[in-house]
């Protein structure tokens, strides 16, 4: 569970593709033109939502969370923003949910940046990386506040192989477009 702890921490998330963390320093600028990476949209999003008030804990169904091999939310805080980590059943990975109501995709150091900007459903996005083993996506919402949704495996960060970062950043991508519809 030390990994749980190390993810939710570094879940002030940055996202990721398919790319092995060592290809991380040919990423795209920020500034670049958006591509689509459009999802169905399964749900309504409120229509004036405070995004400070959202509960990153209820952005996925119980059906949702059981078809992605995913346990109950554990609801916390990190650095002040909210935070919900879904640990694997069989405590392989986590997959992370953070709220930041005053911290868009600007705020996303560069360096960092993957792939983006993209959209997801009707929202832009930027995939990133945190220390290139734990897999994020950022959904903006709004210019300034977004939701991030991150991945990791739970063993130690030295043995993440590219293909583990690689299933992160899949898994990251299926939750944040299952989750994108229901964002403000």
């Amino acid at each position: 569970m030390l990994v749980l702890a190390v993810a939710v921490a570094a879940v002030g998330l940055a996202g990721c593709d398919s790319s092995s963390p060592t290809d991380v320093g040919a990423a795209p600028s920020i500034g670049a033109a958006p591509s689509t990476d459009a999802a169905p949209s399964t749900g309504v999003a409120p229509s004036a939502a405070d995004l400070g008030a959202l509960a990153p804990c209820t952005l996925l169904t119980d059906a949702e969370r059981a078809g992605m091999n995913l346990g109950a939310g554990q609801d916390r805080m990190n650095d002040g923003h909210r935070v919900c980590a879904f640990p694997a059943t069989d405590e392989s990975f986590v997959v992370a949910v953070s709220v930041y109501p005053d911290e868009g995709l600007a705020d996303i150091v560069p360096d960092t940046v993957l792939k983006g900007p993209l959209r997801i459903g009707r929202h832009d996005a930027v995939q990133h990386h945190e220390n290139r083993i734990v897999c994020v996506y950022s959904i903006a919402v709004g210019t300034s506040s977004s939701v991030d949704v991150g991945s990791t495996y739970a063993k130690q960060a030295k043995d993440i192989t590219p293909d583990d970062f690689a299933r992160s950043c899949e898994r990251a991508h299926q939750v944040a477009a299952l989750i994108e519809p229901r964002l403000p």
